[in-house]
């Protein structure tokens, strides 16, 4: 009984359980380092470049970000579907936005990287309508659909230059996106909608409506990118041109220059 209650008490034996300050300096040790991981990973996060993105495609949002995000790991994607969103987000000085070039130069931004289309850096837009064509001379009193591309002032300014008239016409009715525009057709809420010849084209082949093309005189620059900075321009520029040929189609590119 003697041997074994002096071994319990004997501070320097190797079976000596760990004193409690040793082990509160472990805890506090393991605290330590996973709060510094924590910073750490918070930190690299918010070092990630970001890229915004606003433009009128076939794919939701959500899908578009998510296909872009996949080929650009290092970079945080925001895909933007209205305007106000895009705005938003613009303010909150991202290192590349990616939009039309109406769109980019409202804000003030350069045109850094530009897409091109068959050979072409702009594509030509049209009206379309049902039953017959627009006569021109019926342009300064039509009654439009537009998408909302650059807030209501804007759309309407964007849609006169279109149009070729010195001011907007005297009635638009805006629409979120253009999958939207032919409802206004159909239910008479608009004479023609404004749109790309594309994309004209592709509601055309769906619809059974006896649609008629207007041509514009004004062509819409395609897809462009504005860098903050000569850095952000070297690390996102190549990863948009390396996109693979399903995604440049969804943004409406062959390739970019």
């Amino acid at each position: 009984m003697n041997g074994r209650s002096e071994r319990r008490a004997s501070p320097g034996g190797h079976g000596a359980p760990p004193s409690v300050s040793a082990k509160r300096r472990w805890l506090l040790w393991g605290v330590a380092a996973l709060a510094a991981s924590l910073v750490a990973i918070s930190a690299a996060s918010q070092d990630r470049p970001r890229l915004i993105v606003y433009l009128q495609t076939q794919v939701r949002a959500r899908a578009l970000e998510a296909m872009l995000a996949r080929q650009m790991p290092m970079v945080d994607v925001i895909v933007c579907g209205r305007y106000r969103d895009f705005t938003k987000e613009l303010a909150t000085s991202p290192e590349a936005a990616l939009s039309l070039p109406t769109v980019l130069r409202a804000h003030g931004l350069t045109l850094d990287l530009k897409a091109v289309r068959a050979g072409q850096e702009s594509e030509a837009y049209v009206l379309l309508s049902i039953g017959k064509p627009v006569d021109k001379e019926h342009f300064p009193a039509l009654v439009v659909g537009a998408v909302d591309l650059l807030g209501r002032d804007g759309t309407a300014d964007f849609v006169a230059t279109l149009l070729g008239l010195e001011s907007p016409p005297p009635e638009i009715k805006y629409v979120i996106k253009s999958e939207d525009l032919l409802p206004l057709l159909q239910f008479q809420s608009a004479e023609a909608v404004v749109l790309p010849e594309q994309e004209a084209a592709r509601i055309k082949s769906l619809s059974k409506l006896d649609l008629k093309v207007t041509p514009l005189p004004t062509r819409v620059g395609l897809p462009a990118v504005s860098f903050r900075s000569e850095a952000s321009k070297r690390l996102i520029g190549p990863l948009i041109i390396a996109l693979d040929a399903e995604t440049q189609s969804k943004l409406g590119v062959d390739a970019w220059h």
